[in-house]
């Protein structure tokens, strides 16, 4: 056996070692690829929102989530996007129920996302559905107590509830219980401790909020 031949066979001794070295390095490089690509787009999907450039947000959001399905703020911010777009819209159903999907998705990864929560009770209050949007928005604000907006809206969701149980009291086939006065009058009582809570953490809500702390105040008073 020769010089070159020894050594031929000392290289190919050498090769497996080399690969087996290797092989974390570009699985490790693969995730840091990712990751910034995720970022990038994430990044990117923010800026256009706050450019008023929509669309280009939606399509780097969505890109986002084409690469990590599972990152809650891209779920909030795209359902912001459709809640957006629902408002602009004359058929807006569609898109609700998106924006919907999106909030819940948020919820799904982070639990403890308020501002998800909040969301969402927003279009279930819009949409008359009073036992979901108090369910998310006392979540909301159990876990964000600190947030002046979250606690606006539990406050107008407290409002709302409260007058659709005083509207019973008109109804021509409703019968208007004692217990159901009592429930109408609870529910003003607190929107108005959580309408004060927010003007208290955020004083520039107070001209939005002091009419309906009125309007509570009175109701609440009234036979």
């Amino acid at each position: 056996m020769g010089i070159l031949d020894l050594f031929r066979k000392k290289k190919k001794t050498d090769e497996k070692p080399r690969l087996r070295e290797e092989e974390p390095v570009s699985k490790r490089e693969e995730a840091e690829s990712e990751a910034s690509h995720v970022a990038s787009h994430f990044n990117s999907g923010v800026l256009y929102y706050n450019q008023g450039r929509y669309e280009e947000a939606m399509r780097e959001f969505k890109e986002t989530l084409s690469i990590n399905p599972d990152l809650a703020e891209a779920h909030y911010n795209l359902g912001k996007l459709y809640e957006l777009e629902a408002r602009k819209s004359e058929d807006a159903f569609e898109s609700e129920e998106e924006a919907i999907h999106e909030f819940q998705e948020a919820i799904r990864i982070d639990p403890n996302h308020a501002r998800a929560r909040s969301s969402l009770g927003n279009i279930y209050l819009k949409n008359n559905m009073y036992e979901g949007a108090l369910r998310e928005l006392e979540e909301a604000v159990r876990i964000e107590p600190t947030l002046a907006e979250v606690r606006a809206n539990l406050g107008l969701a407290y409002y709302l509830q409260g007058d659709y149980e005083e509207s019973k009291r008109e109804h021509p086939a409703g019968v208007y219980s004692t217990r159901e006065v009592k429930k109408a009058r609870g529910n003003y009582g607190k929107a108005i401790d959580e309408l004060e809570e927010a003007i208290r953490l955020e004083p520039g809500l107070a001209d939005r909020l002091k009419p309906y702390i009125e309007r509570a105040q009175l109701k609440a008073s009234s036979d």
